[in-house]
Formats: structure tokens, C-alpha cells, sequence
């Protein structure tokens, strides 16, 4: 039984119980590929069908998620018997507009097991070729492909397919006292966007041997400038502090600074997740939503929230899209994909202009707290001197407020095409740093 089929005998059982639904259906195909030190280590292939049911019953939800579909019926049979049970509220609902997009043919090139281990091989030996490279924790590459199907009781229904390719790899450089462990990853909508192999894994050993013998430094506060390997995980912590869960719940700094300067001027940030070309390409959401580009920041001005159905009934907005469906079935706002727009200096060009300064490569630990914006993250990275990366440095942790983060931030022109969110480089002009 194809999703489609799945989804509407689900409604139909529903509409006979007199009950309110929105169902999920998710077809998914993954195949990964792991070589370790030029051998063949192992491989992985899953078929698998989940399926995700909202049901609604008077002013109460109940959210069921399986992987067994042998027998949806009593599925939903046993999860009714506690519905009345759950606490009542009056922003339960299901969407009643249409779901529209324009279809588009993408790459839909399946790989085999071959062609897998061959890419992870390339990868890895290239980094090995380093003669400072001493050992590796192996290369991955990996295929996923998804067909959801989505159908509620009001006969709001659409389908999509996506496919993605992935390739990672981990390396050791040193011995002994000094050794340094390096790793990257990509991932691209289309197989003949991955970075090179070759490429790839020649860079990360560079990167990792780069980072031997590092420095302590003392006390001091200096400009930070994130590497986008890292930057990518800032720009999750905005938003996260934008997220519908928990400006709702009060739980972040941010909670009263909706149409407000916020950000410094050159801040833009949008959710894009109707880019055909990304990763996280999503024509419509998992409440069946018609997903369309929302303005998250604009101009250093906060412009919107990031909203599911409940949270946006909640706080008397309209929802824009942002519903996703957890492992458990149950929805919360998420993201799919985001789009920043560029500063005007480059990387290099940045680094040139700061007299003394860190280059920050990894950030380690859980210092961010989102409800008062305090920051304080381990790191390591380079010590910038007139201008040039002078050498390596770890064991310092990096600390400011977001608030204060965020009024300053600055991006590169440089923006990466591997991760799931590319962001730039970012500046921070005044951060405080503790060495260990």
C-alpha cells in the first residue's frame, strides 16, 4: 500500500469514529557506506514506513506515531481510550486551505552499494595521504530518499518526494600528547553537488594537522570570528530563541522583542523552505500548511516567529508554516531551511583587518541559556595577530550575552553549499575569554 493509500484509510476510519484527524506518512529509503583505514567496515540499508496521526476529539488532541501499519485501526483504537483524559484547550484545529505547489523534476539518482564505498574510500585517502595524518575513524556516505504524504479530515491533501547525499569523514593527526582530532561533513540535494571527495578529504586532514601543537593564551577580550563550520550552530540558537514553543512558554530572552531592532543592521535572515535546490525543501508543512518564504529577520529587525498551528493561535497570529511532526507525532514549530543573506568582507578580508582576535574552529558544551541569553562555550581555534593567523589555541572558553551578541554580529560574504544550514562566517567585535 502506497502512503497515499495509507493516509486515506486512516481519515476514512476517523471520519466513521466522527473524529477530527491530520495524517503523516512518510516512505523513506537510506543506504550508508563506512570504510575505516581503506577497508570495507560496513554497510547499512533500511526501507521503512512511519506514519504520524493528529486526531482531534471536542477541545482535546491526541498525537499517535508507529512504524507497525499492519493494523492502524486498533492503533488508534487503544490511544483513544485515554483522549479524554488529556487537558482540554481552545486552539485545536486542522487546516481548511488547499495545498499548492508547482511540482519540479529533481535528481532522483540512486547510488549503489559500490558506488557508496567508492566515494568513502576517495574521501578517506586522500586525507591519509598526509603523512601527518596517523589514523582515521572512518568516511561515510550515505543516500536518503523520502516520499510524505500528507491528508487531513477537510480533505486538504499533498505529497512530495526529496533525496539527499551525504559524505563524512573523521581523521587523527599527532601522537602521543598532541593529537588532534578533525572532522567534516557535507550534504547536498543532488549527488554531483557534494564537494569532491578528494577534495574533501584532503581538506579536513589540512585542517586537522593545522590545529597540532596549539597555545594557551591568557585572559583577554578580543574580536571572535566563527568559523562556518561552527556558525551554523549560532544561527540555531536564534532560532531557537524565535521558535512559537517557547516565546509561548516564556522561556526565551526574547519573548517581548517582536518587531524590534534586535540584530545589527546587516542581519538578514529568512526561512526559505520552498528552495527546490536545498536540503530541507519542504512545499508544505507537517499540519499541511503551504510553506512560502517568511522574513525571520530583516535588518537587524525581529519580523516574525517561527509558528505551528498552536502556537500561533495561542499568541492571535496566523501560522507560517513552521509545523513538525517529532518522532513521537507530536507537533512543535521547527525549521526546514534558511536562507542569510551575505555581508560585504570576505573571510580573509575580515581577518586582515583585526589587529589581534581568535578564529574560532570547534565549540564544545552547553552554555547557552535562552531564557536569560547568557553564552559561554568552550573552544578552539587560532590566534589572530596584525592581521595573520599566527597559531593554534584550545582549552578557552568563549563567553558574552546574546543580547549583546547579537547587536554586533557581523556575517562574511563567504557562505558554504555542504551543510544542512549554510551560514557565513560570523564577527563578533568584543567577546570575553577564560583560558582553562
Amino acid at each position: 500500500m502506497n502512503s497515499e493509500n495509507i493516509a486515506k484509510s486512516v481519515v476514512s476510519y476517523c471520519n466513521s469514529l466522527n473524529l477530527e484527524c491530520e495524517v503523516l506518512v512518510n516512505n523513506s529509503v537510506s543506504k550508508s557506506a563506512n570504510v575505516r583505514n581503506q577497508e570495507k567496515e560496513s554497510v547499512q540499508i533500511e526501507e521503512n514506513c512511519s506514519i504520524k496521526i493528529k486526531i482531534n476529539k471536542n477541545d482535546r488532541s491526541l498525537s499517535i506515531s508507529s512504524n507497525n501499519l499492519s493494523n492502524i485501526k486498533e492503533l488508534i483504537d487503544s490511544n483513544l481510550e485515554v483522549i479524554d483524559s488529556l487537558p482540554s484547550s481552545d486552539c485545536i484545529s486542522t487546516t481548511e486551505v488547499p495545498i499548492k505547489f508547482q511540482d519540479y523534476k529533481m535528481n532522483s539518482f540512486e547510488p549503489s552499494v559500490d558506488w557508496l564505498f567508492d566515494f568513502s574510500q576517495r574521501t578517506e585517502k586522500s586525507a591519509l595521504e598526509n603523512k601527518q595524518i596517523t589514523n582515521s575513524d572512518g568516511a561515510c556516505s550515505s543516500y536518503y530518499y523520502n516520499c510524505i504524504s500528507f491528508l487531513n479530515s477537510n480533505g486538504i491533501s499533498g505529497s512530495y518526494k526529496k533525496f539527499s547525499y551525504a559524505n563524512n569523514l573523521a581523521v587523527v593527526a599527532g601522537s602521543n600528547q598532541d593529537m588532534q582530532v578533525g572532522y567534516d561533513f557535507c550534504v547536498a540535494s543532488d549527488h554531483n553537488k557534494l564537494i569532491d571527495p578528494e577534495n574533501f578529504g584532503c581538506r579536513i586532514a589540512s585542517n586537522t594537522v593545522s590545529s597540532l601543537n596549539p597555545q594557551k593564551i591568557g585572559n583577554c577580550n578580543v574580536p571572535v570570528l566563527l568559523d562556518h563550520s561552527v556558525s551554523s550552530s549560532f544561527i540555531d540558537y536564534i532560532l531557537s530563541s524565535i521558535n512559537g514553543n517557547q516565546v509561548v512558554s516564556k522561556t526565551t530572552f526574547l519573548k517581548d522583542k517582536l518587531n524590534q531592532k534586535v540584530f545589527s543592521d546587516n542581519v538578514n535572515i529568512d526561512s526559505n523552505p520552498r528552495d527546490v535546490q536545498a536540503v530541507g525543501y519542504r512545499p508544505f508543512d507537517d499540519e499541511g500548511i503551504n510553506s512560502h518564504r517568511v522574513p525571520l529577520i530583516e535588518n537587524g529587525v525581529l519580523k516574525n516567529w517561527m509558528l505551528d498551528r498552536y502556537t500561533a493561535k495561542k499568541l492571535s497570529l496566523e501560522s507560517n508554516g513552521h509545523g513538525s511532526k517529532g518522532q513521537s507525532g507530536i507537533t512543535r514549530p521547527g525549521i526546514a531551511n534558511i536562507s542569510i543573506k551575505p555581508g560585504k568582507l570576505s573571510k580573509d578580508e575580515i581577518i586582515k583587518s583585526m589587529q589581534s582576535g581568535l578564529y574560532i574552529t570547534s565549540l564544545f558544551g552547553f552554555g547557552v541559556n535562552l531564557t536569560t541569553g547568557d553564552f559561554s562555550q568552550g573552544a578552539q581555534g587560532f590566534w589572530i595577530a596584525n592581521g595573520k593567523i599566527e597559531y593554534p589555541i584550545s582549552g578557552i572558553t568563549i563567553a558574552s550575552n546574546l543580547l549583546d551578541m547579537f547587536s554586533e554580529m557581523k556575517f562574511s560574504s563567504d557562505i558554504p553549499s555542504q551543510y544542512i544550514i549554510n551560514s557565513p562566517n560570523i564577527l563578533f567585535s568584543n567577546m570575553s575569554v577564560a583560558c582553562k
